[in-house]
């Protein structure tokens, strides 16, 4: 019979970490005070050309802001409701963010929207804190759904984007309906990274209150917004974070695998491995 000699291995690893794609980021849903930045220290008015379907230029995140793996420092604000993190989008409709022609979104209340303000006093941008712990965000002001019979009337939406953690939060204002919205319609709520595939969207759905969505990872998800008669709009001070995981960090150790000194071919034996 044939035998084998089995020696032990030192094998060493090497690892490289990184950020994990969009499909992985953790939900969570709690409720704080809606506070506007209107006004406040550092807060500038982006002013774009209409309020119906237009971009921004390019606004900066004044640090590295890791989004699906890959670190940005600049956006664009959609009148849609989304924006882009990186800046490259040129589009000025996209009602569907999340499962559209344009990568890295993040659809804030995404849906065909219009302003009752003017293009100057409708979208701001604020960091605040100091580095490491900067915050860069982004209001919406008094929008509407452009059609009169389509939820909201009027309403109020923050994007948070925090420096280090690179977590986001949608925070959410007073949102109102009225007596002409009758037609039940929909938003797109969540993240859209380099697809619409599922590892890299992380997408909100419901049925009713936004105390209770549905968190998954479709891109066609919606969230229901209801009519005047029976409305489905966040409710003030409703705060949606997606945060990514926490890469690793280091290196493993050496790793030794033992096993018997002599082995047969075709006879299984067992082989131990161990840190060292």
């Amino acid at each position: 019979m044939k035998k084998i000699y089995v020696f032990s291995i030192l094998f060493w690893f090497s690892v490289t970490c990184t950020f994990a794609q969009i499909g992985a980021y953790s939900f969570a849903n709690s409720t704080g005070t809606y506070s506007t930045i209107v006004g406040g220290a550092g807060t500038v008015a982006v002013t774009l050309l209409s309020m119906d379907d237009d971009i921004s230029a390019s606004q900066t995140i004044p640090f590295n802001f890791n989004f699906g793996g890959t670190n940005f420092t600049t956006f664009k604000i959609n009148s849609n409701g989304w924006i882009n993190i990186g800046a490259v989008s040129t589009s000025t409709t996209n009602y569907n963010s999340l499962s559209g022609a344009e990568n890295n979104c993040i659809a804030a209340f995404n849906r065909d929207l219009n302003g009752t303000l003017t293009t100057s006093t409708t979208y701001y941008t604020q960091t605040t804190g100091t580095s490491p712990n900067r915050i860069t965000k982004i209001e919406y002001v008094n929008i509407k759904s452009f059609s009169g019979s389509v939820n909201p009337a009027t309403g109020n939406v923050q994007v948070w984007l925090y420096e280090t953690s690179n977590k986001i939060e949608l925070r959410y204002g007073a949102f109102t309906s009225s007596s002409a919205r009758t037609t039940a319609a929909t938003c797109q709520i969540g993240l859209r990274g380099a697809t619409t595939g599922t590892t890299d969207v992380r997408s909100l759905s419901n049925t009713g209150a936004w105390s209770s969505p549905t968190v998954g990872n479709s891109s066609t998800s919606t969230c229901a917004l209801g009519t005047f008669a029976a409305p489905f709009l966040p409710d003030n001070g409703r705060i949606y974070t997606f945060t990514p995981p926490v890469p690793c960090t280091g290196a493993p150790t050496g790793v030794t695998a033992t096993g018997p000194s002599v082995a047969c071919s075709g006879v299984a034996f067992t082989l131990t491995a161990s840190t060292t």
